[in-house]
């Protein structure tokens, strides 16, 4: 369970990280 929690928030982290970029 850590380690998918772990994953989904690295996730959410680069997708916030692509959208900064974009706009």
């Amino acid at each position: 369970m850590k380690r998918i929690v772990a994953d989904l928030t690295l996730d959410k982290e680069m997708l916030q990280d692509v959208i900064r970029r974009k706009m």
